[in-house]
């Protein structure tokens, strides 16, 4: 067994910085993500909560170890386990399947009894609502497997965290193509799409799913595959959950060395010439083993830089990082180590955030020059200094993910999926979070962001000369997207969303996971 290695962090930047970067996988976070919008309407009313709480007592007798409710301390302890305390509702119980048909029998009395319910992978979604509710909670983190590894693939269940799924598959040789920090779960981050370390040479997450385990609405189980049933292998590829629940990721796997993972800590100072360097790896890097996480975060009152880097080889090419590394910074830290170990570079310090409040919200800008770099760096700069002065505030935090064109040409030779993207790149993924300690807070910044964010996408609109007519850009990542973000800009491609409505009209035909979970609805 190999031993991690471990980057070591630089004491100037505290436990909640290192925290704050944790959901980037982008994550998408967990199996219900897509559950973000609201809480259905009728989940607090008599009626459904008597139906939430006979399924829980039907599930009790059923499965009496594999249901916790409010009385337990296990109750307590899984709600201070989500990445944001805003999407801790209290469920009238907690059921934990271990297999397909644990989780069908689930669907099946769910369905009888017209309840409401959710389905936690992760947790680490910030939406309200997502992976959560205040009827019956699915949890799959006992179904956590990585199983049959042998013949370039492997079998993942959608509990597993990917630092798990990473540290499992490191004696095979092999990896998967998944989140990019150790905690975020299996489950939502593929069914948004999954930018991953990998992606410019594999794509998303989601072009590298061979077939999926999957109980339908109507507590049917099925394989679901590019050739079984096109309709819900395209709807199932980025198109969220309200198409049934995922029980079984079969993935391809892929030959995996060590690898050369970085970490550079530049002050205030440098920001702006960091960001400068990102806009130039975005549009010129060749190399497809080649990916970085830019970061900039307000910390106690302080900007940082904090920009992770990995080379899919022991050790990158010569001066290959010199346009990071020449930059004077705090710190910069290179380290050849296993792939499991580059997704968990502080051992575990980012796992998990208990009692903080947190959103994010994204948008996706082209012609990314240093202009756009410079751009985003001081409005972003000056909004977030603004709210350092409020007590209670936290963190703000923005990520600009270079999407390179290599990676969009992959995804677009994997054929039709519910994530869209033009080929036409490259672009930025932003990612702006606002962390808070105190509930009287959130209204304030689930609002301020949506302002903050729309100020950047005006602000890359004028650079470009366009009008100020939404995201600026054909799409929007779902697994980084707002209670608001509109499902047409998600599901950007001619044709998408009508036809995941089509589909999910096909396999839900009593409507069960469109009125009784929260989340965009189809």
């Amino acid at each position: 067994m190999i031993t991690p290695t471990r980057l070591p962090a630089c004491r100037a930047i505290s436990l909640l910085l290192l925290l704050q970067i944790a959901h980037l996988a982008s994550s998408f976070p967990s199996q219900g993500h897509l559950h973000a919008i609201n809480v259905p309407a009728h989940s607090g009313s008599y009626a459904h909560r008597s139906a939430a709480a006979t399924v829980c007592s039907t599930l009790a007798q059923t499965f009496p170890d594999k249901v916790n409710t409010p009385t337990v301390d296990a109750y307590t302890l899984f709600l201070k386990s989500y990445y944001s305390a805003i999407c801790a509702l209290p469920p009238t119980c907690i059921f934990h399947p271990t297999s397909a048909q644990d989780v069908s029998a689930a669907v099946k009395l769910i369905g009888e009894q017209d309840a409401p319910f959710a389905v936690r992978s992760g947790g680490h979604s910030t939406n309200i609502g997502a992976a959560s509710t205040t009827g019956v909670l699915i949890s799959m983190d006992r179904m956590n497997t990585v199983t049959n590894v042998k013949d370039g693939k492997a079998d993942i269940g959608p509990g597993a965290r990917w630092g798990q799924v990473y540290f499992e598959l490191e004696p095979y040789g092999v990896t998967v193509i998944g989140g990019r920090m150790a905690p975020v779960g299996v489950g939502g981050l593929l069914l948004g799409g999954g930018i991953s370390y990998l992606s410019a040479q594999y794509g998303f997450a989601i072009d590298n799913v061979r077939s999926y385990e999957l109980v339908l609405p109507n507590a049917t189980i099925t394989t679901v595959t590019e050739t079984s049933n096109p309709d819900l292998w395209f709807a199932l590829r980025g198109g969220g959950d309200k198409f049934g629940i995922v029980t079984k990721f079969t993935l391809k796997t892929r030959p995996q060395t060590l690898v050369e993972f970085g970490l550079i800590y530049y002050d205030e100072s440098q920001i702006e010439k960091y960001f400068a360097a990102v806009a130039d790896f975005t549009n010129n890097n060749k190399d497809p083993k080649a990916a970085i996480i830019p970061n900039m975060i307000l910390n106690q009152g302080n900007l940082v830089g904090l920009l992770f880097l990995l080379y899919d080889a022991p050790k990158a090419p010569e001066n290959f990082w010199t346009a990071f590394t020449s930059i004077p910074a705090v710190q910069s830290t290179f380290n050849t180590m296993p792939y499991f170990a580059a997704a968990d570079p502080f051992g575990n310090q980012t796992e998990p955030l208990s009692g903080a409040r947190q959103v994010f919200r994204t948008a996706t800008l082209d012609n990314v020059t240093p202009t756009l770099t410079s751009t985003l760096y001081n409005i972003s700069a000056t909004t977030f200094k603004k709210y350092a002065q409020i007590p209670g505030f936290l963190l703000a935090h923005i990520a600009i993910e270079p999407i390179e064109r290599s990676f969009l040409d992959i995804h677009a030779s994997k054929g039709p999926a519910a994530l869209t993207t033009p080929n036409d790149g490259p672009q930025l993924v932003i990612e702006t979070t606002y962390t808070w300690a105190t509930p009287e807070l959130d209204a304030y910044f689930q609002e301020a962001i949506k302002k903050d964010v729309d100020a950047l996408v005006a602000a890359a609109h004028k650079l470009n000369g366009k009008k100020d007519n939404g995201s600026g850009s054909p799409w929007l990542y779902a697994n980084y997207a707002q209670l608001d973000q509109p499902l047409d800009e998600i599901y950007a491609g001619k044709g998408t969303l009508q036809r995941l409505r089509g589909v999910q009209r096909s396999v839900d035909r009593e409507g069960l996971f469109r009125k009784n979970t929260g989340g965009f609805q189809l």
